[in-house]
């Protein structure tokens, strides 16, 4: 019988909250591996060969609770650029967010930031999220579709006017509508189609402020 290799082997992992570190503790979790995990915030047992160590990875009380007697240990936690999370912090309360965490997005609104975590409100209520977690986070743009519609408007009431204009009957045609109402109804029907060409165009959209 062949014994997978990390079957009962112990292995250590920081940033096993991250988009890596989360895919890699549960294929090793799924062969048998004990895993011993660094983490900012509590979190619950996931399975009796997981163990999270809570705490900073800068402390060497932690360190050495995490790597004593493990067979391996894969380093992947990381300081994220400062100054991108200093713009993260400088969101004010109920800015719209949209978040990438692992393989999650989720979307909502700040509640408050902190230099080690973020807590959003969203359809599941007040999240946390820390900060070795968060791969993106971007703002919602202000909506533009006021001023979409309005140079739909404009631009449609120009095109009509113009082709009601070309269209009018030269002299000596006969004519079963007028000139006026010709020009009058393709102008009114550039308006509506230039309206709902603006309404169409999709709004705001999102801009990226952290990146990791």
């Amino acid at each position: 019988m062949v014994t997978d290799w990390w079957t009962a082997r112990t292995v250590a992992i920081t940033g096993a909250t991250g988009y890596v570190g989360t895919a890699l503790r549960n294929r090793l979790a799924a062969r048998g591996a004990r895993l011993r995990l660094a983490t900012r915030q509590a979190r619950p047992t996931e399975h009796a060969s997981v163990c999270w160590q809570q705490g900073d990875i800068r402390d060497p009380d932690l360190w050495r609770a995490i790597v004593a007697g493990a067979d391996v240990i894969f380093h992947l936690a990381a300081q994220t650029s400062v100054a991108e999370w200093n713009a993260v912090k400088a969101l004010t309360t109920g800015t719209q967010v949209r978040i990438t965490v692992g393989s999650r997005t989720v979307r909502g609104g700040i509640d408050r930031t902190m230099d080690g975590a973020l807590v959003v409100t969203t359809e599941k209520g007040q999240e946390m999220f820390d900060r070795q977690e968060v791969s993106v986070v971007s703002v919602k743009k202000p909506s533009h579709r006021k001023r979409n519609t309005l140079i739909g408007l404009a631009a449609g009431t120009g095109a009509g006017l113009g082709i009601g204009i070309a269209t009018r009957p030269k002299p000596g045609q006969l004519e079963i509508i007028t000139p006026d109402a010709i020009t009058a109804g393709f102008t009114a029907a550039g308006a509506i189609g230039g309206t709902l060409v603006g309404l169409i165009i999709p709004p705001g959209g999102w801009r990226e402020v952290y990146k990791k």
